[in-house]
């Protein structure tokens, strides 16, 4: 049914292109998939590269934005799932039976719970066992982490692992019966450089407590202590965990220093949170320089309420992009296709 819908989309809308500018640019859109995460981005040569697959209930939405963004006849860099919960895999099936991929890195934490997860774990593992894919574990690397530092570099773009983990770290003192915040915690961050600029992915990784107890914590407090090895200021952030008040905690927000933040949020959970967009905009950052895939939610309570509406948000029609260009000119809008 999902893959119906899909195809009658594309009938309607496949030849309205994104607003992709081409050439030596580096684009990345972000897509409203409702409470989700899915990216695409285009580098320079061009290379491509998707960073999660969206909500569940959005697959169709980031199968729609990928197709229109990569040419049917181009293969996909690489794949990152940040993690395995099912509002960042939504699409990672249909990405993979679609365009040959050369290389997927994952958590490689196990989630049989979920239909969504068993459905992309069953299509990664045939096709690297047919040799299709390289699959990067890390359940499978040393002491189950990947390297803060490994860098994969595509022309004139870096993509630079900032943290990413099979098991938080013991010392991190997330309890094993708090599964929620062990799967967000190893989150796998990456920071993509190009002609001097960056954006920081984020995943769901964490940095606080919601009541403030624990602030520079967790994933967050590992990516600054890193931060003299592993740079971490960014021009652009892709918030972590949608916003929630258990991330973007001050020093991590201070180690990035970005220009502009964007919270892929939606509707559920109250994302994104009123605590934490303040402590960006505490930060100095201008209000018209926060974005949000969500315009228009009023879910009330904790959520921040700067561009809520009566009528509510639906899914896709919020999506963002970042353009930068060779001379390394940064524009980050709504997109209007």
């Amino acid at each position: 049914m999902r893959r119906l819908l899909l195809n009658l989309v594309l009938l309607h809308t496949l030849d309205t292109l994104a607003a992709d500018p081409g050439g030596n640019t580096l684009y990345t859109r972000i897509v409203d998939t409702g409470p989700g995460l899915c990216t695409i981005t285009r580098l320079p040569g061009p290379h491509y590269l998707v960073y999660d697959t969206g909500h569940w209930n959005g697959a169709v939405l980031c199968d729609l934005a990928i197709k229109r963004i990569v040419p049917a006849d181009a293969s996909i860099d690489l794949l990152i799932l940040s993690h395995s919960d099912a509002d960042h895999l939504g699409a990672t099936d249909d990405i993979l039976n679609t365009y040959p991929v050369k290389r997927v890195v994952r958590t490689g934490d196990v989630r049989w719970d979920t239909t969504t997860w068993r459905n992309a774990y069953w299509t990664i593992r045939r096709q690297r066992e047919s040799g299709e894919l390289e699959d990067i574990n890390l359940w499978t690397l040393p002491d189950k982490t990947m390297p803060p530092g490994e860098t994969y570099t595509y022309g004139d773009s870096s993509l630079v692992f900032v943290s990413g983990f099979n098991d938080p770290p013991s010392d991190w003192g997330i309890s094993f019966f708090d599964q929620s915040k062990m799967n967000n915690a190893i989150s796998i961050v990456i920071r993509l450089v190009y002609a001097g600029r960056a954006i920081l992915f984020t995943g769901d990784a964490v940095g606080r407590t919601d009541d403030g107890d624990k602030d520079c914590w967790a994933t967050e407090k590992y990516m600054v202590d890193n931060a003299p090895d592993v740079p971490l200021q960014s021009d652009v952030i892709i918030a972590p965990h949608h916003g929630a008040n258990n991330a973007s905690s001050r020093c991590f927000i201070e180690a990035v220093d970005p220009d502009w933040v964007i919270f892929p949020a939606g509707s559920d959970h109250e994302h994104p949170r009123a605590a934490a967009v303040q402590r960006y905009l505490d930060h100095g950052i201008p209000l018209e320089r926060i974005f949000r895939t969500d315009l228009g939610d009023n879910e009330g309570n904790e959520e921040w309420s700067h561009g809520t509406s009566a009528t509510g948000d639906s899914r896709g029609d919020d999506d963002i992009e970042i353009i930068i260009t060779a001379d390394g000119e940064v524009t980050v809008q709504y997109a209007q296709d």
